[in-house]
Protein backbone atom coordinates (compact mmCIF):
# COMPACT_ATOMS: atom_id res chain seq x y z
CA UNK A 1 0.00 0.00 0.00
CA UNK A 2 1.33 3.43 -0.96
CA UNK A 3 1.95 5.86 1.88
CA UNK A 4 0.40 9.32 2.00
CA UNK A 5 3.85 10.80 1.34
CA UNK A 6 4.24 8.72 -1.84
CA UNK A 7 0.81 9.82 -3.08
CA UNK A 8 1.62 13.48 -2.35
CA UNK A 9 4.89 13.02 -4.26
CA UNK A 10 2.97 11.54 -7.22
CA UNK A 11 0.44 14.40 -7.21
CA UNK A 12 3.23 16.99 -7.17
CA UNK A 13 4.91 15.21 -10.08
CA UNK A 14 1.75 16.11 -11.98
CA UNK A 15 1.13 19.57 -10.51
CA UNK A 16 4.34 20.89 -8.87
CA UNK A 17 2.78 24.22 -7.95
CA UNK A 18 -0.01 22.74 -5.85
CA UNK A 19 -0.21 23.85 -2.24
CA UNK A 20 1.20 21.11 0.03
CA UNK A 21 -1.84 21.28 2.29
CA UNK A 22 -4.21 20.60 -0.62
CA UNK A 23 -2.00 17.81 -1.98
CA UNK A 24 -1.93 16.24 1.48
CA UNK A 25 -5.72 16.48 1.77
CA UNK A 26 -6.20 14.85 -1.62
CA UNK A 27 -3.61 12.15 -0.85
CA UNK A 28 -5.35 11.14 2.39
CA UNK A 29 -8.67 10.73 0.58
CA UNK A 30 -7.07 8.76 -2.26
CA UNK A 31 -5.26 6.46 0.15
CA UNK A 32 -8.34 5.77 2.28
CA UNK A 33 -10.63 5.17 -0.69
CA UNK A 34 -8.21 3.04 -2.72
CA UNK A 35 -7.32 0.95 0.32
CA UNK A 36 -11.00 0.15 0.77
CA UNK A 37 -11.47 -0.59 -2.94
CA UNK A 38 -8.10 -2.35 -3.35
CA UNK A 39 -6.83 -0.06 -6.08
CA UNK A 40 -3.34 1.32 -6.60
CA UNK A 41 -3.46 5.03 -5.67
CA UNK A 42 -1.12 5.80 -8.56
CA UNK A 43 -3.89 4.76 -10.96
CA UNK A 44 -6.11 7.52 -9.56
CA UNK A 45 -3.27 10.05 -9.70
CA UNK A 46 -2.58 9.17 -13.34
CA UNK A 47 -6.27 9.36 -14.24
CA UNK A 48 -6.77 12.78 -12.64
CA UNK A 49 -3.55 14.04 -14.25
CA UNK A 50 -5.07 13.27 -17.64
CA UNK A 51 -8.69 14.26 -16.93
CA UNK A 52 -8.21 17.66 -15.30
CA UNK A 53 -4.55 18.33 -14.42
CA UNK A 54 -5.82 18.63 -10.83
CA UNK A 55 -8.26 21.50 -11.47
CA UNK A 56 -11.27 20.80 -9.20
CA UNK A 57 -13.51 23.38 -10.87
CA UNK A 58 -12.96 22.15 -14.41
CA UNK A 59 -16.12 21.52 -16.48
CA UNK A 60 -15.90 19.91 -19.92
CA UNK A 61 -16.84 21.96 -22.97
CA UNK A 62 -20.18 20.18 -23.34
CA UNK A 63 -20.95 20.75 -19.65
CA UNK A 64 -21.29 17.01 -18.94
CA UNK A 65 -18.12 16.17 -17.02
CA UNK A 66 -17.05 17.87 -13.82
CA UNK A 67 -14.11 18.15 -11.48
CA UNK A 68 -10.85 16.34 -10.89
CA UNK A 69 -11.94 13.03 -12.40
CA UNK A 70 -14.36 14.58 -14.90
CA UNK A 71 -17.33 12.77 -13.39
CA UNK A 72 -20.48 12.77 -15.53
CA UNK A 73 -23.01 14.55 -13.35
CA UNK A 74 -26.15 13.21 -15.09
CA UNK A 75 -25.56 9.82 -13.45
CA UNK A 76 -25.54 11.15 -9.86
CA UNK A 77 -28.24 12.02 -7.35
CA UNK A 78 -30.89 14.51 -8.44
CA UNK A 79 -29.27 14.89 -11.86
CA UNK A 80 -30.36 11.36 -12.78
CA UNK A 81 -34.01 12.39 -12.84
CA UNK A 82 -33.45 15.95 -14.05
CA UNK A 83 -34.91 16.50 -17.57
CA UNK A 84 -32.07 18.87 -18.49
CA UNK A 85 -29.06 18.22 -16.21
CA UNK A 86 -26.68 20.27 -18.36
CA UNK A 87 -28.49 23.13 -20.08
CA UNK A 88 -31.11 23.91 -17.42
CA UNK A 89 -30.48 21.86 -14.27
CA UNK A 90 -32.94 22.14 -11.41
CA UNK A 91 -31.98 23.12 -7.87
CA UNK A 92 -31.16 19.56 -6.79
CA UNK A 93 -29.02 18.88 -9.83
CA UNK A 94 -27.20 22.19 -9.44
CA UNK A 95 -26.28 21.14 -5.91
CA UNK A 96 -24.89 17.84 -7.25
CA UNK A 97 -22.85 19.65 -9.89
CA UNK A 98 -21.48 22.08 -7.29
CA UNK A 99 -20.51 19.26 -4.97
CA UNK A 100 -18.62 17.48 -7.75
CA UNK A 101 -16.38 20.55 -7.95
CA UNK A 102 -15.19 19.87 -4.39
CA UNK A 103 -11.91 18.02 -4.91
CA UNK A 104 -12.12 15.53 -2.04
CA UNK A 105 -15.71 14.56 -2.85
CA UNK A 106 -14.91 14.15 -6.54
CA UNK A 107 -11.98 11.85 -5.73
CA UNK A 108 -14.27 9.61 -3.70
CA UNK A 109 -16.63 9.36 -6.66
CA UNK A 110 -13.69 8.55 -8.95
CA UNK A 111 -12.64 5.56 -6.86
CA UNK A 112 -16.26 4.43 -6.49
CA UNK A 113 -16.74 4.58 -10.27
CA UNK A 114 -13.50 2.68 -10.92
CA UNK A 115 -14.50 0.01 -8.43
CA UNK A 116 -17.97 -0.38 -9.96
CA UNK A 117 -16.54 -0.63 -13.45
CA UNK A 118 -14.02 -3.24 -12.36
CA UNK A 119 -16.87 -5.34 -10.98
CA UNK A 120 -18.98 -4.76 -14.10
CA UNK A 121 -16.12 -5.73 -16.42
CA UNK A 122 -15.47 -8.92 -14.49
CA UNK A 123 -19.15 -9.80 -14.38
CA UNK A 124 -19.84 -9.10 -18.06
CA UNK A 125 -16.64 -10.33 -19.68
CA UNK A 126 -14.67 -12.26 -17.08
CA UNK A 127 -11.85 -9.75 -17.38
CA UNK A 128 -11.09 -6.77 -15.16
CA UNK A 129 -7.59 -5.62 -15.98
CA UNK A 130 -6.71 -1.93 -15.65
CA UNK A 131 -7.27 -1.34 -19.36
CA UNK A 132 -10.79 -2.81 -19.19
CA UNK A 133 -11.69 -0.78 -16.11
CA UNK A 134 -10.47 2.48 -17.64
CA UNK A 135 -12.37 1.75 -20.86
CA UNK A 136 -15.56 1.40 -18.83
CA UNK A 137 -14.83 4.52 -16.76
CA UNK A 138 -14.29 6.51 -19.95
CA UNK A 139 -17.74 5.62 -21.27
CA UNK A 140 -16.39 3.20 -23.86
CA UNK A 141 -18.91 0.44 -23.18
CA UNK A 142 -21.91 0.04 -25.49
CA UNK A 143 -24.31 -2.53 -24.01
CA UNK A 144 -26.72 -2.38 -26.97
CA UNK A 145 -23.90 -3.43 -29.30
CA UNK A 146 -22.75 -6.06 -26.78
CA UNK A 147 -19.51 -4.18 -26.16
CA UNK A 148 -18.17 -3.99 -22.64
CA UNK A 149 -14.93 -2.57 -21.25
CA UNK A 150 -13.03 -2.57 -24.54
CA UNK A 151 -14.26 -6.02 -25.56
CA UNK A 152 -16.82 -6.98 -28.19
CA UNK A 153 -18.76 -10.24 -28.30
CA UNK A 154 -18.17 -11.99 -31.63
CA UNK A 155 -18.96 -15.59 -32.53
CA UNK A 156 -19.41 -16.53 -28.92
CA UNK A 157 -16.18 -15.06 -27.59
CA UNK A 158 -14.87 -11.74 -26.39
CA UNK A 159 -12.57 -9.95 -28.83
CA UNK A 160 -10.32 -7.09 -27.75
CA UNK A 161 -10.97 -3.71 -29.36
CA UNK A 162 -8.29 -1.12 -30.04
CA UNK A 163 -7.29 0.93 -27.00
CA UNK A 164 -8.10 4.67 -27.34
CA UNK A 165 -5.22 7.10 -26.87
CA UNK A 166 -6.97 8.45 -23.77
CA UNK A 167 -6.68 5.13 -21.96
CA UNK A 168 -3.15 4.57 -23.26
CA UNK A 169 -2.05 7.93 -21.84
CA UNK A 170 -3.40 7.13 -18.39
CA UNK A 171 -1.73 3.71 -18.35
CA UNK A 172 1.58 5.18 -19.56
CA UNK A 173 1.40 7.91 -16.91
CA UNK A 174 0.89 5.33 -14.17
CA UNK A 175 3.82 3.26 -15.46
CA UNK A 176 5.98 6.39 -15.48
CA UNK A 177 5.13 7.12 -11.84
CA UNK A 178 5.88 3.52 -10.86
CA UNK A 179 9.27 3.65 -12.62
CA UNK A 180 10.19 6.99 -11.07
CA UNK A 181 9.23 5.74 -7.65
CA UNK A 182 11.29 2.57 -8.09
CA UNK A 183 14.35 4.61 -9.07
CA UNK A 184 13.80 7.10 -6.27
CA UNK A 185 13.16 4.59 -3.45
CA UNK A 186 12.58 7.43 -1.02
CA UNK A 187 16.02 8.95 -1.57
CA UNK A 188 15.53 11.37 -4.48
CA UNK A 189 15.46 15.09 -3.86
CA UNK A 190 11.80 15.53 -4.88
CA UNK A 191 10.60 12.85 -2.46
CA UNK A 192 12.74 14.14 0.41
CA UNK A 193 11.38 17.62 -0.25
CA UNK A 194 7.82 16.27 0.05
CA UNK A 195 8.68 14.59 3.36
CA UNK A 196 10.15 17.81 4.77
CA UNK A 197 7.14 19.86 3.66
CA UNK A 198 4.73 17.34 5.17
CA UNK A 199 6.68 17.38 8.45
CA UNK A 200 6.41 21.18 8.59
CA UNK A 201 2.70 21.00 7.74
CA UNK A 202 2.01 18.53 10.55
CA UNK A 203 4.06 20.57 13.02
CA UNK A 204 2.13 23.73 12.19
CA UNK A 205 -1.16 21.96 12.96
CA UNK A 206 -0.19 20.86 16.46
Amino acid sequence: MRTVAVIVWAILQSQPGMNISRAHRYAKVIRAETKRARFDPLTVVALVHHESSWRPGLVSRDGEDIGLGQIRARFFGKCRSDPSPVKAPGKGCRAVRARLQIGTYNLKRVVTALSLWRKTCRKRTGRAMLRNTLMGYGGLSRPKQNQWCGLARRRGRWVRQSTPWVVERIIKRRRLLVRRLAVCRGRCTAYRSVQRRLTRLRSSRR
